[in-house]
């Protein structure tokens, strides 16, 4: 039995019901991938930069990622 690893990503509200996971490039500009982080606190240490003051988990979300799912 093959047991997987949790990862975390990082979500962006652009609008109502519209979200975009924060991406990494694997190669050329077409080639995106979610920025994966092993632990839920590593990622929200890396969406700081997205986060205002008082609206923490309003248009931002560290969401769990199954890596087995094609984007």
């Amino acid at each position: 039995m093959l047991l997987l690893a949790m990862k975390y990503a990082i979500r962006i509200q652009l609008a109502a019901d519209d979200w975009i996971f924060v991406t990494e490039g694997q190669g050329t500009m077409f080639e995106l991938q979610p920025a994966l982080y092993d632990t839920e606190q590593e990622a929200w240490e890396a969406a700081e930069i997205w986060l205002k003051e008082g609206k923490r988990k309003n248009f931002v979300q560290v969401v769990e990622y199954d890596t087995d799912r094609e984007v």
